[in-house]
């Protein structure tokens, strides 16, 4: 099975991570680059282990939709 082109559907960081962090990170809204990245730094240090779990599972979930219709678009 070859690997799909590029979708934001089956990349963790894109349907998760990027989402979590904006959220997070600007409620505190950084005065600064360097307070963003301390912010950043302290959100992603704070992601409950539940949290990344599930997303583990939703992206095997992904992959094997994305598998089960021949890399052809799925909802």
């Amino acid at each position: 099975l070859e690997w799909p082109p590029y979708s934001p559907d089956l990349n963790p960081c894109d349907f998760f991570l990027w989402g979590y962090l904006k959220d997070k990170c600007y409620a505190v809204q950084p005065q600064n680059t360097a307070e963003l990245i301390n912010s950043i730094k302290k959100c992603t240090r704070s992601i409950p282990t539940s949290m990344l779990h599930n997303v583990f599972q939703s992206f095997c979930k992904r992959l094997q939709f994305c598998a089960n219709s021949n890399g052809q678009h799925f909802e």
